[in-house]
This record gives C-alpha cells, sequence and structure tokens, in this order.
C-alpha cells in the first residue's frame, strides 16, 4: 500500500527500475505496483495505453539498457505494453495467436543488451521468440517437444551481458541456455532437492551481469548462480529456503 503496509497478493513477476524501484506482477492486480525500497506504492502501471485494447492481466515485467518498462499480458491477450522510466505509457504491440510472431499464454520476458525482446510462451508453435524493440518479429526456437533445445512447460526467461538466453523449464525442472540468436549452448540442472538441482523452477532473473537467480514453485527455496563465460556453465553460489 502507500503507506507500505503488508496487502495480500500472488506476486509472481519483478523486475528493478533505473530509478531503483520495484516492480511487482502480482496475479490478483489488473496493474503492476511500482514500489519503493520500503514496499510502499509511489505508481501503478496500468495495461492502458493510447490505441490499446485494455488487458486483464500482467505476467511479466522486464527493463530494457535505455530505461522502457515493458509488460507482458496474460492468456490470450498477446500484448506487451511499453512505458517510459517516469511510467507514462508509450503504447503497445503484439498480436495474440500461436504462429511464428503471434503471442498466447506468455510466461516470461527478457531484454537483449542490444535492446531485442525475449518473450516466452506456452501457447505458441515457438516456445522462445525475439522481437525488435518496436515489436517486429525476428526470430523463433524451441518447440513443445522432447530434446535439447525445446520445452515442456518454458517458464521464465533471463538474459546476461554476453547475450545468452537462459530459460527456465517447470517441467523437465531444468535451465537452458541459447545465444542471441537462439543456437542451443546446454543445459544445468535436474530434478531434486540437492542444490544445483531444481524442483518445478517458476522464475529466472539475471543482474545483466554474472549472476542468475532462480526460484521454484515446489520447495519454498531459491537459488543463485554465477554465469561462466563459456556455454552453459553455471556456478551454484547460494541456495536457500525460505522459513515457513
Amino acid at each position: 500500500t502507500e503507506a507500505g503496509e503488508m496487502e495480500h497478493g500472488v506476486p509472481v513477476a519483478l523486475a528493478i527500475d533505473p530509478a531503483g524501484r520495484i516492480l511487482v506482477v502480482d496475479n490478483l492486480a489488473t496493474y503492476v505496483d511500482v514500489l519503493d525500497f520500503r514496499g510502499r506504492q509511489v505508481a501503478r502501471l496500468d495495461l492502458t495505453a493510447p490505441g490499446c485494447r485494455p488487458a486483464r492481466r500482467a505476467v511479466a515485467v522486464a527493463v530494457s539498457p535505455a530505461g522502457e518498462i515493458l509488460v507482458a499480458a496474460g492468456g490470450r491477450e498477446g500484448r506487451v505494453y511499453r512505458f517510459d522510466r517516469h511510467y507514462r505509457p508509450l503504447g503497445c504491440w503484439g498480436e495474440p495467436g500461436t504462429t511464428p510472431g503471434r503471442l498466447s499464454g506468455v510466461t516470461g520476458l527478457a531484454v537483449l543488451p542490444d535492446g531485442r525482446v525475449v518473450v516466452t510462451c506456452i501457447k505458441t508453435e515457438r516456445a522462445v521468440q525475439i522481437f525488435s524493440a518496436a515489436g517486429d518479429y525476428l526470430t523463433g526456437f524451441g518447440v513443445h517437444d522432447i530434446g535439447p533445445g525445446n520445452f515442456s512447460l518454458p517458464s521464465g526467461v533471463a538474459t546476461t551481458n554476453d547475450g545468452r538466453i537462459w530459460v527456465t523449464d517447470e517441467i523437465r525442472q531444468v535451465i537452458q541456455a541459447f545465444d542471441s540468436a537462439g543456437r542451443f549452448l546446454g543445459m544445468v540442472g535436474s530434478g531434486g532437492v540437492a542444490p544445483g538441482q531444481f524442483l518445478y523452477p517458476s522464475a529466472v532473473a539475471s543482474d545483466g551481469e554474472g549472476y542468475l537467480a532462480v526460484t521454484e514453485r515446489i520447495g519454498n527455496r531459491f537459488q543463485l548462480f554465477r554465469v561462466r563465460p563459456a556455454d552453459a556453465h553455471l556456478t551454484l553460489t547460494e541456495s536457500a529456503t525460505k522459513g515457513r
């Protein structure tokens, strides 16, 4: 709340904007909360913009290197809303559908160092799609099938400053790594409770430099990894279970 008091919700994604504020996506809200470091609401991003249909629910948020804020709508709505660093709406892009270049069932959103936008979906032909900053479809990779480079349930995506793309798969319980063109580099993890293994990884985030944080739907745990400068190599630096 504006006073910084606790409020019930189902937070599913977050990002940090250039001002150091926390952008929180909540399944129970029709907007994205903008909070200061004490948790007080300082603004909100309503999923409306000139020339765009309003969306009912946000599912993912990302911040571009230029400071632009991107928010993806959930379900079949197939849109990404754009805001400037002062939280003013700029417009939106994307159309619903399952063919390449369309969006449906978005689960993750990230931005590459050159400004291209990476979107993961569970209902499109290509599980991972890359768009220009303006929303033009560029390429896609990975289908919903078995085998390296494919996915069962792509649950989140993050990028690092070397251009690598990291995608969590909640059913396979791994992270798969790709280069900036979508070429498969390798995978990390397996199902299990040991550090470095995953229990249904539901989201991944990057500091843009050398670390990835992974949260799990089962196990009440997050794990922090250091990204090594080759292929899909990760080094576990911390594994913590949240107290009940």
